[in-house]
């Protein structure tokens, strides 16, 4: 028999596999089914390929095609009902039927594949009927399998091309497996060295230890950096607000690399410990920007305070052992202030309390330089005036110099008279041109205040009116009595002891002590 086909070479080429499946025009279910005539059914196969044994089939009437369902569930569903009506009308009609024998032979065969699978096996002409799980190779000379033997030329090329097609997409996944790996390998720090090292199962694993031991470690930097905020908060207890800054800086940086460990990495990068240590590490970072300024802060300046108030305790007891020696000496404490006429004939101050107490506190030299014969503001004595002396200041006042050059005083003493409903008073120890006796202080020297520590407008030392009253209470009054930190202030009592007293104080409970014979 002739082969009345056109060449497959000229064929269009349709798709395959299960696109051509799902791709094939279907007729509508409610159209009457397609009739094919006897003259249609030729066989179109090859004359090898033509069976001999199969008797033609005896009926002449001719023979219905059913309509093909569209879409994969409806390819699926065909069953085996539809595949033997396709290959029966492939079948020439003059095919003899099949004999027993042919049937009980084909009924122990084995079994294909079914379903899904069975369609994307095979093609609308029933191209390829197996497709071997691994072909033999082209240099080795074996028997060629009946499927493919019984094949014409141009369909076993196409069948060809197919399996070329499948090599290519397995080359292709395998690919962008490899080039996948690469990527996440790259992306953990492993070299591409040791890349081919590792099986592709050891990947996961090894990008959870990666990624742990970074969490790990910016965990103890975190950890590192707040205890490091918390001992730099320990430079607040310097009096200068820039010793705080360290202790900040360090402690926002502790925060941050602990939850940049605890927030970058997954859960199962995590550990317990790792997680202890980020906390440990955010609370001694917020410990020690806080602790700086609310802490330490305030320690330091108690401890200045007190050891200011202790600075300014020893010099007091000082100038008490000073006037305890004067009054040996001179039997009388030193006169307030002395005061004379100058050529005019107008009334000067000449000098002070404290200028007549030099040598009896280790200033001997310098009070051997004063002219007491002028007013210490005179040109003879203004450069001995601008000498600095140390039992004369209070711990953290100021000591620049004023007016033309004198050296300050952060004390001065208590003196003058008061006037009120129990008569008249006097204040301290210290009045003009007198020098007072121990016998004058009849309210007791333990209840009388001698000397004061000042807040500021601090007067020369050598001025010889450096003596006041308490006036309206500690650091509430310019020409009153205060502290340089505005926290009280020390007072030196005719007994030598010295007493520190608060803010609160009432100023008529202060008022009363300052007097020596005011009857308290």
């Amino acid at each position: 028999m002739t082969d009345s086909r056109p060449d497959a070479d000229s064929t269009p080429s349709k798709p395959r596999g299960l696109w051509s499946l799902m791709g094939t025009p279907s007729t509508p279910t409610d159209s009457p089914p397609e009739t094919v005539s006897p003259e249609s059914t030729i066989d179109r196969r090859p004359e090898a390929e033509s069976p001999t044994s199969v008797p033609k089939p005896t009926e002449s009437t001719p023979a219905t095609v059913p309509p093909r369902q569209r879409g994969l569930w409806g390819m699926m569903g065909q069953g085996a009902a539809n595949e033997a009506a396709e290959s029966q009308q492939d079948q020439p009609p003059d095919a003899i039927a099949p004999t027993p024998d042919v049937i009980d032979h084909a009924a122990h065969q084995p079994k294909g594949p079914r379903g899904l699978f069975a369609l994307m096996q095979q093609t609308d002409e029933g191209l390829i009927e197996d497709l071997d799980s691994e072909l033999p190779d082209e240099d080795v000379d074996q028997p060629k399998s009946p499927a493919r033997s019984n094949l014409s030329p141009s369909l076993a090329a196409r069948r060809d091309d197919t399996d070329d097609d499948i090599d290519d997409v397995e080359m292709e996944m395998i690919d962008d497996e490899e080039e996948n790996s690469s990527r996440r390998y790259a992306s953990t720090g492993v070299s591409s060295l040791t890349m081919e090292a590792i099986e592709p199962n050891d990947l996961e694993p090894t990008r959870f230890r990666v990624a742990a031991a970074k969490a790990r470690q910016q965990a103890w930097v975190g950890l590192g950096c707040g205890i490091a905020a918390v001992l730099a908060s320990a430079l607040s207890l310097l009096p200068n607000f820039l010793a705080s800054l360290p202790a900040t800086a360090i402690g926002f940086f502790a925060i941050i690399s602990a939850y940049l460990a605890l927030t970058g990495a997954g859960r199962r990068e995590i550990t317990s410990a790792t997680r202890v240590v980020c906390l440990a590490g955010m609370l001694l970072g917020t410990s020690g920007i806080f602790l700086g300024p609310l802490l330490f802060s305030g320690i330091g300046r108690s401890l200045r305070d007190a050891s200011g108030q202790q600075s300014t305790r020893l010099h007091l007891q000082q100038i008490a052992t000073g006037l305890d020696r004067h009054y040996a000496q001179h039997d009388g404490y030193p006169i307030g202030g002395t005061f004379g006429r100058n050529d005019a004939g107008t009334i000067v101050g000449l000098h002070g309390w404290m200028t007549f107490l030099l040598p009896f506190v280790g200033e001997s030299e310098l009070y051997q330089k004063i002219d007491q014969s002028v007013s210490y503001e005179d040109p003879v004595n203004r450069n001995v005036m601008g000498r600095n002396v140390t039992i004369y200041f209070a711990a953290g006042g100021d000591r620049s110099r004023i007016g033309e050059g004198f050296a300050v005083s952060h004390f001065a003493g208590l003196g003058g008279e008061i006037d009120d409903a129990s008569g008249l008073s006097h204040l301290g120890i210290f009045e003009r041109d007198v020098s007072v006796k121990r016998e004058e202080v009849t309210d007791g020297l333990s209840n009388t205040l001698i000397v004061g520590e000042l807040a500021g407008t601090y007067p020369p030392w050598g001025d010889p009116e450096n003596w006041r009253k308490i006036g309206r209470g500690l650091n509430k009054d310019v020409n009153g009595f205060g502290s340089y930190n505005n926290n009280g202030a020390s007072f030196l009592l005719g007994d030598g002891s010295v007493k520190h007293f608060s803010n609160k104080t009432d100023p008529k409970v202060l008022e009363r002590m300052s007097t020596r014979d005011g009857g308290e």
